[in-house]
């Protein structure tokens, strides 16, 4: 998983290239999985530490109260590496949205990122244009950042209570 630490943008979007040539390259789909796959280390680092936190007693009793692999991984897993999950998305996100290199080396015309705005921006002399892609940029990674961070409610459940009349 950790594979794509060893190449930047530039060798996957080279890359990328000489696999399907000029023709299906500018596309956007191509851009998004290079960017997934410059995440992905980062991403499995962070889950990988969430999930081995999790204490094997609990899934055993739910293998024994008769729930699958996937009903555990949904309702077990997921719920106590919810943090982990959301700081991982937020830094998939940080990095995705600073990614320059793969984005140049597919050469999308009419698709114009923040970081590539910037570089085109200070090349051409239009500093207060670059600075402000830069402040935008950076407020768009603030909010993935503030988005992972949010603690959203709990959902406990209700107690069960008999309102039954007595026999």
């Amino acid at each position: 998983m950790m594979s794509p630490l060893v190449s930047s943008g530039i060798v996957l979007g080279l890359g990328w290239l000489k696999l399907y040539g000029r023709d299906t390259s500018r596309s956007i789909g191509a851009a998004a999985l290079i960017h997934a796959l410059i995440a992905l280390p980062f991403v499995f680092n962070a889950l990988s530490r969430g999930f081995d936190n999790l204490d094997d007693n609990v899934f055993r009793a739910a293998e024994i109260a008769g729930a699958g692999t996937f009903l555990r991984i949904w309702t077990i897993a997921v719920p106590c590496a919810a943090r982990r999950l959301r700081s991982a998305w937020a830094f998939a996100a940080a990095l995705s949205f600073g990614e320059l290199n793969a984005v140049m080396m597919l050469g999308l015309e009419n698709w114009e990122t923040l970081p590539l705005l910037m570089y085109r921006a200070a090349g051409s002399y239009r500093y207060g244009t670059a600075c402000a892609a830069g402040v935008v940029l950076v407020l768009c990674i603030g909010a993935a950042f503030g988005a992972a961070e949010l603690r959203l409610p709990e959902k406990r459940p209700r107690p069960v209570v008999d309102d039954r009349p007595p026999k």
